[in-house]
């Protein structure tokens, strides 16, 4: 019976030690794949992040050719209301240089 007992005993060891090196072999796997995916949405939140100043860039830059163009229209149109106010002063200044020498 003490043969038994400690075949018993032997064996509730061994089965002891295969399992905590199971767990220590899935405990090094937990960890490698926590890391693999750490790094992984490490990169992705950096790719997300290039792609997301990209858009910015290209949103900031369609507002900067709107405004551009807005302030050319702008300009634009006041250069065409002196070139008709000197148009018109100009037409004055010849009646008056006319009708000063009749």
């Amino acid at each position: 019976m003490l043969k038994e007992t400690m075949k018993k005993v032997e064996a509730a060891e061994d089965l002891a030690v295969k399992k905590v090196r199971d767990a220590e072999e899935e405990a090094v796997n937990i960890k490698a794949n926590a890391k693999k995916k750490a790094a992984e949405l490490i990169e992705k939140a950096g790719e997300d992040a290039k792609a997301s100043v990209a858009n910015k860039k290209e949103e900031l830059k369609k507002q900067e050719n709107a405004m551009a163009d807005k302030a050319i229209k702008e300009a634009e149109s006041e250069i065409k209301a002196f070139k008709d106010k000197a148009s018109k002063n100009e037409k004055e200044a010849i009646d008056i240089v006319i009708n000063a020498l009749v």
